[in-house]
């Protein structure tokens, strides 16, 4: 190349560097909608985690813990998994959060993200802030069942393209946290059930004959309620439903009516709502699904508040038609009471109702023994009209409207023939199911339990409305 070719070709490529040079960062300009989204997971309040944690990387950022839902996951399935992080120090770079989900029989699943749905990133946190990080992820489908670990960090694509390793954030407190020498934390552990697992048999609810009149008052003082077989509520993920808020049901039958009752621990009853078809679901409720053809199709949902404010809605398929049209269904003949128990004896609720054969869409018939009807029962649980915690009769995961999740109410002569008649308790899914005597339910009070995370009570808002606004 001659030299006058040569010194023009050099000037090309300095004035190009000296372009890239000067040219200014790309700048991310977000919604409206996205910064409010930031704006949401900035916590004011430091929350409470299932997984606390506690580590500190590099003096800088402290993970506090994180909440998975549900806790007992099957493979294939969706889990919510919300990361706690405070800032520290101010931390420049392109730092990001990694997740190494180990599952069962050496499966990895790598978990690495940008911080609340991408928008936030780590250099923009400032020193003081809590940050919520919420991340959806769909299980491998071929795990099998065992024990699953979530290790996770912090880590610098920059640094590793630079250096070719060294690119993990260091934690500052090893000696005090779980981790495995490689600056990955011990994040969470749980149970996965997987593709080898057995299909979960449903949750049964056995409904005794009523030995007599039961006057619909909230009371349960009728000896065949002493009779009828009670059912635990679990907590909405799976596992013990938390001390001093257990939630028992029990059901009778006769030619005219089905019959349920809940009895509801609780500290402090929560519901403002008056008027019939209010969002009952923003406060203390329980929630009974009734489907008879188990298709799915024509289903009832009735709630009861503690101020015995009924919600009552007729869909015609899943979440359809809209709840604000579903609801303008009254059950026909149906009653319900609702009774506030003293102070002293840690404030329990209870409801009690009565649903006629007559207004099940498609029962048609007279209710014999040996007949079926899809159902679940739930019970939200709320403070200042904030969802504090869930249960249910047969947990449906990522919606209180999936009755494929249910369980079913089967009607039966006696107490011989129910107790013959189950799989042994733990079988499947269905909760304990247990004969008791009359008022040993007080082995439910408990002290109060600790409040829930910010994180596990926007999973619960989300399961009670599913993948839509609430109905």
């Amino acid at each position: 190349m001659r030299k006058a070719g040569r010194i023009a070709l050099l000037w090309t490529i300095g004035l190009l560097l000296l372009v890239g040079a000067c040219r200014k960062p790309v700048r991310v300009i977000l919604t409206k909608d996205q910064q409010a989204r930031i704006a949401a997971d900035i916590l004011k309040e430091k929350p409470a985690p299932q997984f606390p944690s506690g580590a500190v990387f590099d003096g800088r950022i402290r993970l506090l813990g994180a909440d998975m839902e549900p806790q007992t996951p099957r493979a294939g399935t969706e889990v919510t998994i919300t990361w706690y992080w405070e800032c520290l120090q101010a931390t420049p770079g392109d730092w990001k959060v990694f997740g190494h989900l180990e599952l069962p029989g050496g499966k990895r699943m790598v978990l690495d993200h940008v911080p609340v749905q991408e928008l936030y990133p780590v250099s923009q946190w400032k020193p003081g802030e809590v940050i919520r990080d919420i991340q959806k992820v769909t299980l491998d489908p071929e795990a099998k069942t065992g024990q699953g670990v979530l290790w996770g960090g912090l880590f610098s694509e920059e640094i590793y393209q630079a250096r070719g390793g060294g690119d993990r954030m260091p934690i500052s407190n090893k000696g005090e946290v779980q981790n495995d020498g490689q600056d990955r934390v011990r994040v969470l552990q749980f149970r996965l059930e997987g593709k080898d697992a057995p299909p979960r048999a449903p949750a049964v609810l056995q409904v005794l004959p009523a030995a007599g009149a039961i006057a619909v008052d909230g009371r349960l003082d009728e000896e065949a309620w002493t009779r009828a077989i009670p059912v635990k509520l679990q907590a909405a993920g799976g596992g013990p439903a938390p001390a001093g808020q257990g939630t028992a049901v029990k059901a009778l039958w006769d030619d005219q009516a089905l019959y349920l009752a809940f009895d509801c621990q609780d500290d402090q009853i929560s519901s403002p709502y008056r008027d019939r078809d209010d969002e009952l679901w923003n406060g203390d409720v329980v929630e009974v699904y009734l489907d008879p053809k188990a298709d799915g199709k024509d289903y009832l949902e009735i709630q009861v508040s503690p101020n015995n404010v009924v919600f009552d809605a007729l869909f015609q398929s899943r979440r359809q038609p809209d709840w604000h049209q579903a609801r303008s269904h009254n059950v026909p003949g149906m009653k319900t009471a609702a009774l506030e128990g003293p102070r002293d004896k840690g404030m329990p609720w209870t409801v009690e109702m009565a649903i006629p054969w007559t207004s099940l869409p498609e029962f048609g018939k007279a209710p014999a023994v040996g007949d079926e009807v899809r159902l679940n029962l739930f019970r939200i649980q709320a403070t200042d009209g904030k969802v504090t915690g869930a249960q249910a009769f047969s947990p449906a995961e990522g919606d209180f409207h999936d009755l494929s999740k249910a369980g079913v109410l089967r009607l039966v002569a006696g107490p011989a023939e129910a107790s013959s008649s189950e799989a042994a308790p733990g079988a499947g899914r269905a909760p304990a199911q247990i004969q008791v005597a009359p008022g040993s339910l007080e082995a439910l009070k408990a002290p109060r339990p600790a409040p829930v995370s910010p994180g596990t009570a926007r999973v619960l808002q989300h399961q009670i409305q599913g993948t839509a606004p609430r109905k």
